[in-house]
């Protein structure tokens, strides 16, 4: 069964880089979405580069509990990876997201 990864960043991407690299070479687990708050930020230029799809978002749609969830579901996200992303994580993604 494959795990996907959703990576929230929101600047250059140095670290969501190094994440995405290292999952290349996993089978079983995969960068399948690379969300950001930023339009401008690096992050998604990398995310592209590795043929991940982007996500930028405002703070009334990540609030939006049905919104956010459903687009993360439609992805299939099994788990959210932290790099960089200065937001604080809603009391609804820490209950979905354990």
């Amino acid at each position: 069964m494959e795990n996907n990864i959703a990576i929230l960043a929101s600047g250059t991407g140095t670290n969501a880089r190094k994440i995405i690299e290292h999952f290349k070479t996993h089978n079983d687990i995969r960068v399948s979405l690379v969300i950001c708050n930023r339009k401008n930020a690096g992050v998604l230029g990398i995310a592209e580069a590795h043929g991940i799809p982007q996500l930028v978002i405002n703070k009334e749609f990540y609030a939006d509990e049905k919104s956010m969830l459903d687009t993360l579901k439609s992805f299939n996200i099994s788990y959210l990876i932290l790099a960089g992303f200065l937001w604080l994580i809603p009391k609804y993604m820490v209950k979905h997201y354990h």
